[in-house]
């Protein structure tokens, strides 16, 4: 296993990994805000203010201890700028045509035919290309797909403690051979 620095792009991943450790709290912080919002408008419960404030705290410090769980890992790697680098073989390649969602409008017989503008459009059509590493199935881009053929090794980087995909590179050819230097 090889170790390299994290360059800019790998930290963009990184960080966009750590989002989803402020939305799930966000998210349980919001509906706790719209169940305090009824208790402190109805006003038969007006007596358990305190329970409801007690509940609050525990509310809170629920979602600081899961944002601090799922994303202490990630700010470790921030903070050591270091990747690990494994080498995968590709077992198959596959290219997948897909439509975008939403790019395209449903066609109605008579509609379509008085307007075509509107109830006739194509959705667009794209060539998703994956490799199947291990039993895992990666998405690459164009031109890593045409540069690399089924049975070559590729490099897998991944953060260290998080153990998040943050690239996948084709093998240089030098890398595949050993540098013999004799002593004479």
């Amino acid at each position: 296993m090889k170790q390299r620095n994290l360059t800019e792009k790998d930290k963009k991943e990184i960080r966009y990994a750590i989002r989803v450790g402020y939305i799930i709290p966000g998210m349980i912080l919001l509906f706790s805000l719209i169940v305090n919002l009824y208790f402190h408008v109805a006003p038969e419960v007006s007596e358990y203010v305190n329970t409801i404030y007690l509940i609050d705290i525990g509310v809170i410090s629920f979602c600081i201890l899961i944002s601090y769980l799922m994303n202490n890992k990630h700010y470790k790697d921030l903070r050591d700028g270091t990747k690990i680098i494994k080498q995968a073989k590709v077992y198959k390649k596959i290219q997948k045509r897909s439509a975008e969602a939403g790019s395209g409008s449903l066609y109605f017989n008579i509609l379509g035919a008085l307007f075509p503008k509107y109830f006739s459009e194509q959705p667009t059509i794209r060539q998703l290309k994956y490799f199947i590493i291990g039993s895992f199935r990666y998405k690459v881009d164009e031109q890593l797909f045409k540069s690399t053929k089924e049975g070559d090794e590729v490099e897998m980087h991944y953060s260290k403690k998080g153990k998040v995909l943050l690239s996948i590179h084709a093998m240089t050819r030098l890398s595949n051979y050993k540098l013999i230097i004799k002593d004479k």
